[in-house]
């Protein structure tokens, strides 16, 4: 199966987006998106400039439709463990929320697909199974 991390979930939301068709075709009916991705991905379409921010209850309606029972959640030993695996691998500052994305897909044995060249590195680092989608 596939996670999506949030730069997929909000391209194939958002139709402005230059990936909006190419994630869209990402959405299968057996993908799957990580906790962590649900929050940011609200914060995110909701705190974004005009014309682009999204209304939160829009977001909101969306993500319940799209992913309700799709979500996937780490544990808390996967919590527990996550700073000193970023630690090891370096990871630190805000790349240490694409660790929590990318280590809850590898602890449910998923791939994880991307948009984040960023965020490469970090999935690269920790050794998660994942895939740049390409447009």
């Amino acid at each position: 199966m596939t996670a999506l991390d949030t730069s997929v979930v909000i391209a194939a939301f958002a139709p402005w987006h230059e990936a909006h068709e190419a994630a869209r075709r990402a959405v299968t009916p057996d993908a799957v998106i990580p906790a962590h991705v649900v929050t940011e991905t609200y914060a995110v379409l909701t705190r974004m400039p005009e014309p682009f921010r999204m209304d939160a209850s829009t977001v909101a309606a969306y993500l319940t439709r799209q992913w309700g029972g799709r979500v996937i959640a780490p544990d808390a030993a996967l919590y527990e463990s996550l700073t000193t695996a970023a630690a090891r691998a370096r990871v630190m500052g805000g790349g240490t929320y694409d660790a929590l994305v990318g280590l809850t897909a590898r602890s449910f044995g998923h791939e994880l697909l991307s948009l984040d060249l960023r965020a490469e590195r970090t999935y690269r680092a920790l050794g998660i199974d994942y895939r740049l989608l390409t447009q």
